[in-house]
This record gives structure tokens, sequence and C-alpha cells, in this order.
């Protein structure tokens, strides 16, 4: 989806309109424990660690809940904390429960606990609350100082390698560190980060860390001495129909002191060795976007050589649910295969062809379908060609991987024209955008589009991005050429390495996104699961869904089902090449009066079956949600569930 923007006098009045939009459309009470930060953000194996959870809703909290054995935690008490009155995106649970609330607790990390990212939950009288990660560290974690360190003079000393714990509190105050290299040392910057946001940390399939672009920068330091880190926090607002999302963004600025007699330690700002402008234009594609507290970040100073643990964790989390439209998704030569196991008609099993480019100039190297290509963009400029024949009608889907640099860093750009040269396909999606500077305002643009024609909106443009896959039917039988560069000359070397797949279209059932992140069922109400089906490659069945381990007393009833309406920000140049086709489907739980109340969550499974004219397709594993069977909890107002 794509972020519409419009003048700040606009902004406001719409925000509270989106921002309740989700929980009203749910049907939910709105009472749901909600948890948006950790501090500390991480701990060492072998350690306990003094900790905070912010959050709201959280009156009768008494476990946390790990999705691993190796971390245990103690809840110690539950604080009331000043309402910002001032904050103008505020979520039905912050008009239900009031002021933020801070839990205190204890979390013991056994020394065997792998290292990476543990996913916790809060439970209380009031049910689940949505996830947080917990990092285990192999290395020492240091604390940042309680000194003020918010100017380049005060800056804290460290030394490296180092794990930091910090947090910023103070809008438009950033946090300095200090530190000595010597002449020709190489160090990465690796941050992980957590803010406030705008409500649960599940909105249209985004999980906390990716909300987060860049988690690493490197630098070669060529000169010896004392340098500065700034560590920035920026408040990032996204209209995203039909949502609208609050997400935080880390900053790093490296800089040198210059050590002049007027001011011995004035910053000169330094370039990264690997800069590049994925901050800048996530930026830019919002709202607006200012320095923002209640911000806590895990800050990690090693040698280059060192492996980017951060950037791994956020992909392995990636990679656990299926990934139709992701560079990161693996392409091998099962794939045919893979995508037959989420069909209902099976087509007979093809050999894929597999190539690997070497660089043979400009000569086209003749593939032939379907085919699987490994290549890379070895330098600036550098365009592979290959040449492949089609059918009439024959219908066609490009699939592109990069398995070891990802975007925005490496951005392979396809494009498939004929021996004229004529353009057929390209993998850059034209997306509609509304200018920056746009003089209309908003509503009128929503109601001029609905119209459907004669809008004369001259500040419409249109925003380019390069898409994973794209499908085509070639309509022409003849010879047709691929090209495969990446989007800018800059990036480039050996690792700047691509796959493509080139495959006859599958019907089939790809992504399926549930909306909710945990259901809190009180005796006698029903709640729903939201389910969103993406039909890629000319699927045209149904889907039945599933509903596994429901908990005693709790039953599951039919819900409506219908096909999701597109909105403004889907408008695209060829969307159905781009965009797949989607259903929406409602399951309805039922607590009876005479459930079993759980004291702690238990776990759904969700799965689907996809129907083609009366046929059965396998089952698919959608994914898996923590259920809970609360009494009525209005009535709190402690932690002890006293009323």
């Amino acid at each position: 989806m794509l972020s519409l923007f419009w003048k700040l006098p606009v902004l406001f009045s719409l925000l509270s309109l989106h921002l309740v939009q989700p929980q009203i459309l749910n049907g939910q009470v709105g009472i749901d424990p909600e948890v948006y930060a950790v501090f500390p953000v991480g701990g060492r194996q072998g350690t306990s660690v003094q900790a905070e959870i912010y959050g709201k809703c959280l009156d009768g909290a008494y476990a946390i809940w790990f999705d691993s054995g190796d971390l245990k935690a103690q809840i110690k008490g539950i604080e009331m904390l000043e309402s910002e009155q001032k904050e103008q995106t505020r979520s039905i649970n912050e008009e239900t429960c009031g002021s933020n609330q801070r839990i205190l607790l204890d979390i013991t990390v056994e020394p065997s606990a792998p290292i990476g990212p543990k996913i916790f939950r809060v439970v209380g009288a009031k049910g689940v609350s949505n996830t947080l990660v917990f990092l285990v560290n192999a290395n020492a974690v240091v604390k940042e100082t309680a000194s003020q360190h918010s100017i380049p003079q005060t800056a804290q000393s460290v030394d490296f390698p180092t794990v930091i714990n910090g947090r910023i509190n103070k809008e438009r105050e950033p946090d300095y560190y200090s530190f000595n290299v010597h002449q020709g040392q190489e160090l990465a910057f690796e941050i992980v980060a957590y803010g406030r946001r705008s409500f649960s940390s599940r909105v249209e399939g985004r999980t906390s860390f990716e909300t987060i672009p860049r988690m690493r920068w490197t630098h070669r330091f060529d000169v010896e001495g004392r340098y500065l880190l700034r560590v920035d926090s920026f408040r990032v607002v996204e209209l995203v129909l039909p949502a609208t999302v609050i997400s935080f963004i880390p900053k790093l600025t490296l800089s040198k002191t210059t050590g002049t007699w007027l001011n011995p330690e004035e910053p000169v700002e330094l370039t990264f060795d690997d800069e590049r402008p994925d901050f800048s234009s996530q930026v830019a594609k919002t709202i607006y976007a200012r320095n923002s507290p209640d911000f806590s970040y895990q800050l990690r100073i090693v040698p280059v050589a060192w492996p980017a643990i951060y950037e791994k964790w956020s992909a392995m989390r990636e990679r656990a649910q299926w990934r139709e439209r992701d560079f990161r998704r693996k392409l091998k030569k099962n794939r045919l295969g893979r995508l037959q196991s989420r069909a209902v008609v099976k087509e007979k099993e093809v050999e894929v062809n597999c190539y690997v480019e070497k660089e043979a100039g400009e000569t086209p190297i003749q593939i032939f379908l379907p085919a699987l290509i490994e290549g890379a963009v070895v330098h600036p400029g550098d365009i592979d060609v290959f040449r492949f024949k089609v059918d009439d009608g024959e219908r066609l889907a490009f699939e592109i991987e990069t398995p070891t640099v990802f975007p925005p860093e490496f951005y392979p750009h396809i494009e498939v024209r004929d021996s004229s040269g004529f353009l057929h396909l390209s993998n850059a999606h034209r997306k509609l955008a509304i200018d920056v500077n746009d003089p209309l305002p908003y509503l009128s643009v929503l109601e001029c589009l609905a119209e459907g024609a004669g809008c004369d909106l001259h500040s419409i443009s249109y925003l380019e991005a390069l898409e994973s896959k794209v499908i085509k039917t070639f309509e022409q039988a003849g010879e047709y050429f691929l090209l495969i560069r990446n989007l800018t000359k800059q990036g480039s070397g050996l690792e700047h390495i691509y796959r493509v797949l080139i495959r006859s279209q599958v019907p089939h059932v790809g992504e399926i996104q549930l909306k909710e992140d945990r259901i809190n069922l009180m005796l006698g109400e029903a709640r729903k699961l939201t389910l969103i089906t993406e039909m890629e490659e000319g699927f045209v069945g149904d889907t039945a869904f599933i509903v596994e381990d429901l908990p005693k007393g709790v039953s599951q009833l039919i819900g409506t089902e219908f096909e999701e309406q597109a909105h403004p920000g889907d408008a695209s140049v060829d969307k159905e090449n781009f965009v797949p086709t989607r259903q929406k489907a409602t399951l309805i739980l039922v607590a009876s009066t005479a459930a079993e109340i759980t004291t702690m969550p238990e776990i759904l499974v969700l799965k689907a079956r996809p129907i083609v004219a009366g046929k059965l397709g396998p089952l698919i594993t959608v994914g898996k949600i923590p259920i809970m069977v609360i009494g009525s909890n209005l009535g709190l107002k402690n932690s002890t569930g006293d009323e």
C-alpha cells in the first residue's frame, strides 16, 4: 500500500477518524492489554535484568508469556504514568483505559538461551497483550548512563565491542556516545528500537521489526582520534488506508571532533560507507516526522567482520510465514511444487532449467522455460541479457530474489523487450500518490476518485516501486529479451546477487493475512477473526477456514465473506500484473456463559483449504494465535484485580 499525504492542518482531523476505525470495525470492546515498549531492549545470557514494560490496559497483569522456556519473568509492580493529553493520535484503548502504565519486572535469561529475539506477551485479568521482542545477547550489555548526554560535550564514553541499552525520554533530545579509534579500523553500528504506536503491533501484516527500514551502518576510520555517534528517534505517521500507523525510525549520525581552541569538541558530520537514501525516502513518503520521546533502543558497536545479527534476526522473522511477494523469499527448483501445494488444479510437473550468468558481455544468453537464473550486478551500469521464446497467449510469472544484499541497497530492475526494443514488461509498478504540496483537500480527492472519471487532478502523480513479482500474458508468440540491472548505478559488486524465476502461472492461494494477533473472549460474548486471502495468478475459487484447538466452551460460527474492495491507494498502472485480487472472510468465536476461564493463553491453529469447482485442495497452515477466555474485567481498578 502507499502513503498519501497532505498539509498538516488537515492531518489531525483525519488521524482520529482512521485511528479508531480498525477496532470499531472489528466490533471489539477495546479493552485488550496493549504494550508498546520494553526497556532495556535486551540482556546477556546467564544474567538477570530489571526491566520496564510500557503500555495500556495492564491492570491485573500477573505473568509474562515468552515463546521460549529459556526466559522467565516475575512482575514486581504496576505503576500509572501521567497521561499525555497533547498526544493527537489516540487508540480506543487509550480512551477506555486512561493513562499509560508501566510494569516493573525481573527477567532471567538462562545461560543456555540462544541469542536472538524472544517474543513475549503480558498476561492478566484482561487477557493477553500484543507482542514485544526481548533480545538475548552473547556479549556484555551496558546500560546508558543516567547522566545527561544529549550534547557532544557530555557524550557517554564507550569502548567497543559493546552493546548499549538506551532510551530517549524527551522530545528533540538525542543521545551522544564517544569512542576512540585507531587509523584503519572498520566498525559496524547496529540498532534495533521500540517506540509508542497508535495501536497494537500488528496492522495489515506489519510487526514491530518491520517498521524499521534499516538496522546497520558501517564506516572505515582513516584518521585516528575521538568520534561521536548521535542517536535520534523520529516519529513517522503514515496514512496507509484503511489504517493509520505510527512507527518509529532510528537515525544514526557519525561525527569527528575537531579540537579547535574555540570549541574543542565541535562535531564534523561524516558519511557512512554504506550510506543510502532509505531513511530520507521513508520520511519523504510520510505525512510528517519529528523527533520523538518514548523511544527504547539497543545499540551495537562491533568490528565490521562480525555478523550483522539484527538484520539477520529481522529476516528470520520475515521468512517464518509464506511470503509471496518479498525479495528475501527463497526461489529454488522446487518452487513450482510449493506453489502447487497451495492450488487445487494440479499441472503436470515440469523440470526447471537452471542457468548461471557468467558475465558474457553484451551477448544474450539463450534460456529455455521454465528457467531459474542466477547472476550478479558486478559493476556500475552492468546489464545482464537473456533470450527466450513464448507461445501465443502464454501466461508467465517473473519472480525475483535478492539472496545476499537486499533492497534498498540492491533493487533488481527487470524489463522484457521484443527484438524491436518495444517494452512489454517491467517490474516497475507505478502507484497513485498525492503530491506533498497538493492544494486539494484530501476528502475532495477521495470523492473525485470514487466518482470514477472526469477529475482534473493536476497534482496527482505516480510513484514507482520495484516489485519482486510480476505476471504477464503474452498475446503474440516470438522471441523476447530479459534485461536485468540494478535500479541505481551505485550499487554493484559480487555480492549483489539476484535470482529470477520465469515460469508458467499457477493459480493458487497466496498470502493469507490474519488481522488479529490475539483473542480475548469474555464469557457470553463473541469476537471475530478477519482473514484476507490473496488469490494469485488467476485463482478463482473459494477458501474454507478451519479453527483447531478451541478452548472448552468456545464455539465457531459462520461469518460473512466478501471480496475486499480496492481503495484509492491501490490505484496503479497495469494493476493486474502486480496486485492480486483479495477476499475477506470473517470467523466468529463465541464463549458460552459456562466456558472455562483460562489463566494462561491457549493456542488456536488456523488452517485454510482452497476450493475450485467443488474440488478440495490441500490444507494450508495459516498461523497460530493465542486465545484467552476471561471474566468481566471492566471493574478492575488495581493490579491485584480487586474492585
